[in-house]
C-alpha cells in the first residue's frame, strides 16, 4: 500500500468533501467514515457523510452520528468512498458520488474495483479503519479521542473483536496507540456486543426459528422478512451480529442471513470458516468482500433468494457441496 502524494494533495487542496460508507453499513464503514469528517472538520474542510442505509443505535456513542444523511453543501470538491469494494455498493448514491472532479476510494477488500480516480486499496489490512489509520499518520492528523474511537470501532468489528484470523500484529499495535489516546474501550465494547433492544432479541427469536440445515448441515441459511422488522419495530440495521450466531454452530462452514431490505430487494451477509471463500459467492451476485466475510443484494423475496443461493452454492462449490 502506497499512500502517495497525488492522495494526500488532493485531500489537502479540498474545501468540501462528502464521504460515502456502503449499504448496510458496519462498524468498519461507519467508523471510517466518522473518522475521516471528524479529522477533514478538524483540518477546516466541510464535509458531508452518506449512507444507503440505517445505521445501528450501537454505534450512538460516536460523536455526532446522526449527521449521516443530513448534508449541509451540495457541491464537492471530493468524494470519498470508504470500506466499499464494488462501485454498487454505495447504493442510492452512487450517482453522487461519481459528481466532484476528484474521486477518491479507500478499501481493504480484495475484490476491489478500484473505481476512484485515486485508489488506496490493500487487501491484506484487517478493516479499512487501519488503512485511515495510516493515511492520517503521513497527513499528520491529530488524533483526538473523537478519531480514536471512531477508527477503534472499525479495527474492533471487522476483526470480531479481534478474535478473526485476520487479526495481525499490526493490528494490535494500532488498537494500542488508539487505546492510548484515552478512548473507553469497555463503552465500546459493551455499546457493540452487549446492548440490545428488545425489538433485536425478538428479531434473534424470529431469525432462530427460520434457520434451516442444507448441504449435509454445513449450510446454515436464515431469513428476515419486511413483516418481521415491522413486526418486531427494527430495520436492517438491527441485524448486526446476527450472522455470528450461525457461523458460530459446530459443524457449519457457511453461515448466511437474508434480509428484505427494500422492497424486490434483499440483502445478504455471509460468514465462512477456514478455506471456504465466500467472497466468490458473493461475487456470483455482484456482490463482494473477504475470504470468510462477504456480503451481497440479490432481486427478490427472502425465500426466492433462498432459493437462488442454494443453486449458486452448487455451482460456485462443484465438487465441495
Amino acid at each position: 500500500m502506497e499512500i502517495t502524494e497525488q492522495l494526500v494533495n488532493a485531500i489537502n487542496n479540498s474545501k468540501v468533501v462528502a464521504v460515502f460508507i456502503h449499504v448496510k453499513p458496519d462498524g468498519d464503514c461507519i467508523g471510517a467514515g466518522m473518522a475521516l469528517k471528524y479529522a477533514l472538520t478538524d483540518l477546516g474542510k466541510k464535509v458531508d457523510v452518506y449512507c444507503d442505509g440505517t445505521v445501528s443505535k450501537n454505534f450512538d456513542y460516536l460523536t455526532d452520528i446522526k449527521c449521516i444523511n443530513l448534508p449541509k453543501y451540495t457541491r464537492y470538491d471530493t468524494a470519498i468512498a470508504v470500506d466499499i469494494p464494488t462501485f454498487a455498493r454505495i447504493g442510492c448514491y452512487a450517482e453522487l458520488y461519481k459528481t466532484p472532479k476528484c474521486r477518491i476510494n479507500i478499501d481493504h477488500h480484495k475484490t476491489n474495483e478500484c473505481f476512484g480516480d485515486i485508489n488506496l486499496v490493500d487487501g491484506s489490512r484487517a478493516s479499512a479503519c487501519e488503512i485511515v489509520y495510516e493515511l492520517f499518520k503521513v497527513m499528520d492528523v491529530k488524533f483526538t479521542k473523537q478519531i480514536a474511537e471512531a477508527l477503534y470501532t472499525g479495527v474492533n468489528t471487522d476483526t470480531g473483536c479481534f478474535m478473526h484470523a485476520n487479526t495481525m500484529p499490526i493490528t494490535h499495535i494500532i488498537a494500542s496507540d488508539l487505546l492510548s489516546v484515552g478512548i473507553d474501550s469497555g463503552k465500546i465494547n459493551t455499546m457493540i456486543y452487549k446492548s440490545k433492544t428488545m425489538g433485536q432479541i425478538e428479531l434473534q427469536k424470529i431469525a432462530l426459528n427460520h434457520m434451516a440445515f442444507y448441504f449435509k448441515n454445513k449450510v446454515c441459511i436464515s431469513y428476515i422478512t419486511k413483516h418481521d422488522f415491522i413486526d418486531t419495530k427494527t430495520t436492517n440495521a438491527d441485524t448486526i451480529g446476527l450472522i455470528d450466531t450461525f457461523i458460530g454452530i459446530d459443524g457449519v462452514e457457511i453461515g448466511i442471513v437474508l434480509s428484505e431490505d427494500k422492497p424486490g430487494i434483499c440483502a445478504v451477509s455471509m460468514r465462512s470458516k477456514g478455506d471456504i471463500d465466500v467472497s466468490k459467492l458473493c461475487e456470483y451476485f455482484g456482490g463482494g468482500g473477504h475470504k470468510n466475510a462477504a456480503g451481497c443484494n440479490i432481486f427478490g423475496t427472502a425465500k426466492t433468494a433462498l432459493n437462488k443461493i442454494i443453486k449458486a452454492i452448487e455451482e460456485v462449490y462443484a465438487g465441495i457441496y
